[in-house]
């Protein structure tokens, strides 16, 4: 949400301007610069809606781990006594107990509830 209000005080920075210059500018480019700025709010408001539902579709398969229900990934249960999960890469790791797991990197947006 921070990103899109800087985003939406740049553009007013940008209107300030361009509105300070308009007698330098013609018409035209006034509209155009309203139109372009439009269009880009639009564009970002959108894509911070789907990354916010994104996100906090992926904090409920986080908390749903920790809490010990499993998970289905790629085919494959995941729960905690067979994988741990590392924030850095939002992915669940195999634990070194099952050996057919081994290795094993499954990444948490593959991830649903069963």
């Amino acid at each position: 949400m921070a990103k899109i209000l800087l985003f939406i005080l740049l553009i007013l920075l940008l209107f300030a301007i361009t509105y300070s210059l308009r007698k330098k500018l013609r018409d035209k480019t006034i509209h155009f610069f309203i139109f372009f700025f439009v269009i880009i709010t639009a564009f970002m408001i959108v894509f911070e809606i789907f990354s916010s539902k994104k996100a906090s579709t992926k904090e409920e398969l986080v908390k749903a781990f920790f809490q010990g229900q499993s998970l289905v990934c790629k085919d494959i249960n995941v729960s905690l006594e067979n994988f741990k999960y590392e924030y850095g890469t939002s992915a669940f790791i195999a634990n070194d107990k099952n050996k057919s797991l081994n290795l094993m990197i499954l990444e948490a947006s593959s991830c649903k509830l069963p």
